[in-house]
This record gives structure tokens, sequence and C-alpha cells, in this order.
């Protein structure tokens, strides 16, 4: 019976590490290529303004990268300076 009981309260244990392990190196994995490959570039832009009936010009849509590129450095100095308190 107590040998039962170790065993499961090992498994539950496994299953509990293996879990917040799994999250963290995803999250991680998933950083890592959203800095590489950014979900937002020229072409996206640029047919997202096609499609609200604008044609845009190209100092229109460096502008947009430029506030979503700021935007996403702003965000990640808040996590930074939250990170170190």
């Amino acid at each position: 019976m107590n040998v039962a009981v170790e065993s499961i309260i090992f498994l539950v244990f496994g299953i509990i590490i293996g879990i917040v392990a799994g999250y963290f190196i995803a999250r991680f994995i998933l950083q890592r290529q959203l800095e590489k490959n950014p979900p937002l570039n020229e072409v996206v832009v640029t047919e997202m303004m096609k499609q609200m009936g604008r044609t845009p010009s190209a100092k229109q849509v460096q502008a947009v990268l430029r506030a979503s590129q700021q935007s996403n450095a702003s965000t990640k100095k808040k996590k930074d300076k939250k990170d170190k308190k």
C-alpha cells in the first residue's frame, strides 16, 4: 500500500514538473521565433491599407512599421524593468 501511494505521488509531481517545464520552453521558443520573424512587415501593412480602401505610400508604410517597432521596444523595456524588481 505504501509503495503504491509513493508511486502515485511521484507520478503527480512528475506530471506537474513536465507541464511547467513545457510551458517555459514553449514560451521561450515562441518569443525567439517572433523576434526572428515578426508578424508585421511591409507587405502585410500594404495589404491591410489596401483592404481599408487606401493606396499607401512607402512613407506611410514605414511610419506604421516604425510605430510598431517602437511599441514593441517600449513593451520590452517595461518588461525588463519589471523583471529587475
